[in-house]
């Protein structure tokens, strides 16, 4: 039912069109049915057509300006989504670039207290490239992520799990998925 209302939202100007068509139609239909058995002069015919030209000479124009406000509203909603992005994009940049550093001066530095070993390293970056890849990518399921990365479901799931409960960067796309599926969507919260 709520995508039938979303499908008609989106197509409202051509059901409008459609539909002043179709009463179009329906009145020239009514006009020759009474012209037909004499039930009306044509006076009274052409009095109908007249009120029916008025109606859709009314109808047009509330539908052009509609059509307009709906083309500067999507053209706004737009420009935020790019706006967004682009931010979103620096940040990450900015964050990666941190990361980066962070994990360069982890390895020159001597005096740490407990040793960090490469394979936490590695863990560390690929944390962060799989975070990254479903930034970029907007929405990525843990099987292409599996095959992204050539890891193991259990090691994806670890580190999504982390990503999504530890660090509460990315979440389930859509909320009827289960998030211990292979078929699990993840976005960028």
């Amino acid at each position: 039912m709520k995508t039938l209302i979303e499908k008609i939202k989106k197509h409202i100007i051509l059901l409008t069109a459609i539909l002043m068509l179709l009463i179009y139609i329906g009145i020239i239909i009514i006009i020759y049915v009474i012209r037909q058995k004499n039930w009306a002069s044509w006076e009274a015919i052409n009095a109908l057509g007249e009120w029916a030209n008025i109606l859709i000479a009314i109808l047009i124009p509330i539908a052009a300006i509609y059509l307009e406000k709906r083309l500067e509203k999507n053209d706004k909603e737009v420009e935020e989504k790019k706006e967004e992005i682009k931010n979103s994009n620096i940040s990450m940049f900015d964050e990666i670039q941190n990361l980066k550093n962070e994990i360069k001066e982890l390895k020159e530095n001597k005096n740490v207290v407990r040793p960090i070993s490469n394979e936490e390293i590695d863990d560390i970056i690929l944390k962060n490239d799989i975070y990254d890849f479903i930034c970029i990518s907007m929405r990525a399921t843990t099987k292409e992520i599996m095959d992204k990365f050539k890891i193991d479901f259990s090691k994806a799931k670890s580190i999504l799990l982390e990503l999504s409960r530890i660090d509460g960067k990315i979440k389930i796309a859509y909320v009827d998925e289960n998030e211990e599926d292979e078929n699990c969507t993840w976005k960028k919260k």
